[in-house]
């Protein structure tokens, strides 16, 4: 989770991929490659959800920060796990 936390940039750039690969096949669909097509539409779809995942894991965590305390600002840009302390 700290990956997620620390490059933000990384999930939305697997989500971009994915739709990259999707208009990849649509193209090639259109053009008759579908066996090509189902492959980029697989990768894409992949991609997608990784890449939507990643989101949903970031925000949670910084909400979870969030609700113990802790600047979720502050929690990506440390290299360091703050303590969380009640």
């Amino acid at each position: 989770m700290a990956f997620i936390r620390r490059y933000p940039l990384v999930h939305l750039a697997i989500g971009l991929v994915g739709n990259v690969f999707f208009l990849v096949g649509s193209v090639l669909f259109v053009m008759d490659i579908a066996h090509s097509a189902k492959y980029f539409f697989l990768s894409g779809s992949f991609a997608m959800v990784l890449g939507a995942l990643g989101e949903v894991v970031r925000a949670l965590g910084r909400r979870i920060l969030r609700d113990h305390g802790v600047d979720p600002s502050a929690a990506e840009v440390s290299s360091q796990p703050s303590e969380v302390t009640n």
